[in-house]
């Protein structure tokens, strides 16, 4: 059995910015001077997973990142906006002792409750669920 080797996590993230930026130039969806701008930021805006490898016959495990990939901040089937009282309403999967299962939210509310989990420049996040 051939010796696998690591690449460095900074050679992963480098690799995986040059093959995204090569996706975007030839769909022609970004131009050559805005990828020289975007190389010079730091950071980088890029990461690359450097952990536990999965195995590519290891489908229980692929098929675990895929969903956990495509899950969405909010889930859609959980969100109702109100017309008739102009409220957002929320369904959490665990009752709240306060609020109970739905909480109710102002529109402008409910978004800055939102945006509330979303990093701040230069700030690395990491949520663990389950």
């Amino acid at each position: 059995m051939a010796e696998k080797t690591h690449l460095p996590r900074e050679t992963l993230e480098r690799l995986f910015r040059h093959h995204v930026f090569r996706l975007l130039l030839d769909e022609g969806a970004v131009s050559p001077d805005l990828v020289q701008d975007m190389l010079q930021w730091h950071p980088t805006g890029f990461d690359a997973y450097a952990g536990h490898e999965i195995d590519g016959h290891d489908t229980q495990a692929l098929d675990h990142l895929a969903q956990y990939m495509a899950k969405g901040p909010v889930s859609l089937e959980k969100l109702v906006c109100t017309e008739e009282s102009g409220q957002t309403r929320y369904r959490s999967t665990k009752a709240h002792p306060r609020h109970g299962d739905y909480r109710d939210f102002d529109p402008l509310q409910f978004l800055a409750e939102l945006t509330g989990h979303i990093a701040r420049p230069y700030e690395r996040v990491t949520n663990y669920h389950g």
